[in-house]
Formats: C-alpha cells, structure tokens, sequence
C-alpha cells in the first residue's frame, strides 16, 4: 500500500515499482512482479535490475522465449555479469538451442572463470 500510495503521488515512482516487485517475488507472484518491472522498464529502459529479475521470473515460469529477451537486454546494458550470459544460455538450452547456449555459457565463463552453474551446464552440452 505504501508503494501505491508514492506510485499516486508521483513519489519515487520507479523505485516504488521495483520494490512491488520484490514483494510479489517474496510472494511467488511471478507474473505480477514481471508486470511491475515492465513498468519499471517504460520509464528507465536501461534498468539493468529489471531486465535481469524478468529474465529469472520468466525462466521461473518457464517462459524461456521471454526470459532470453529479456537477459539480452540486460547484456546490453551490462556485458561484464557472468550470471546474465548464464541465464541466457540455460533458457536457451531449455528451449534446445544448444549452440547458442553453449557460445553464451562460454561466454559466462570467460567473465568468470569460477561460474559453477555455467561449468555444470557446459559438461552437460558437451
């Protein structure tokens, strides 16, 4: 409620949004936290948190399609996080994409050498 109010009173608004999000993701609300970080998007496209936190929900769901858009967006703002090029290489791997999971996981791993999950998947692909 406090959010919705500074949301009507033009108040932080996009920080207020983000912090919907958190509570509908402590919730288990997925869609509804996708719902406010796309607000979040409308008024700072270059939100890093946003983009990336969509690509989780959305992998949550399973919608892998959204989940890899929405990681690349991340990416362009932030090439330099393993854990982007990660996710992105897992929705692709869950969507059978396996050559670009597998660019992309390499990818992960050149940023960070030490990425356990990326080095998981790449012996599953390989």
């Amino acid at each position: 409620m406090a959010f919705d109010k500074c949301i009507e009173n033009k108040i932080e608004i996009e920080n207020s949004l983000y912090k919907q999000f958190i509570c509908f993701d402590y919730l288990g609300e997925a869609e509804n936290g996708i719902l406010k970080l796309k607000e979040v998007l409308k008024i700072n496209p270059n939100h890093f948190k946003a983009c990336y936190n969509i690509g989780t929900l959305s992998y949550d769901i399973e919608d892998y399609a959204d989940s890899v858009e929405y990681y690349e967006k991340a990416s362009n703002i932030n090439s330099f996080d393993d854990s982007v090029f990660y996710g992105i290489s897992f929705s692709q791997y869950c969507l059978g994409n396996m050559v670009e999971a597998e660019i992309n996981c390499k990818r992960a791993l050149e940023i960070n050498p030490k990425n356990k999950n990326a080095k998981q998947l790449l012996k599953k692909m390989i």
